[in-house]
């Protein structure tokens, strides 16, 4: 009877040990987060941003900008992305022309890092707001 014990426990750690699939990191990082730390810093917003990023579960990014001159009307950006694996996560921005970026994204409870895929040790760090 030990022995069957063991071999159960052996073959569930391995199970909670894998990294999340591309449709789990995406499902966790859905969501509203505020950027608190940029390159290990605390951000201060100026020019009336909120600091808000939305990841939708359709796959868009929303992100609040600055209100235009003269009124309080904010633009809003919007990204597609998917993850790759666990924690690469590709982002597409169209406009005049199309961006596409590659990042990596370590969600740990309600901490979002996000690392610049130029520089890994440039982050940005946010916090879930919903």
């Amino acid at each position: 009877m030990i022995r069957r014990a063991w071999l159960l426990l052996a073959l569930a750690v391995p199970a909670c040990n894998r990294p999340a699939t591309p449709e789990e990191a995406s499902a966790r990082i859905v969501g509203t987060w505020k950027v608190v730390r940029e390159n290990g810093k605390a951000v201060q917003l100026r020019d009336g941003r909120s600091g808000l990023v939305r990841y939708h579960a359709d796959g868009t990014v929303t992100q609040d900008e600055a209100p235009r001159a003269g009124g309080s009307v904010k633009n809003t950006t919007v990204v597609t992305y998917r993850f790759l694996d666990a924690e690469t996560v590709e982002a597409t921005e169209t406009g005049a022309r199309v961006k596409t970026t590659t990042f990596r994204a370590v969600i740990s409870g309600d901490r979002l890092t996000l690392h610049k895929p130029d520089d890994p040790d440039r982050t940005a760090e946010f916090e879930r707001v919903k």
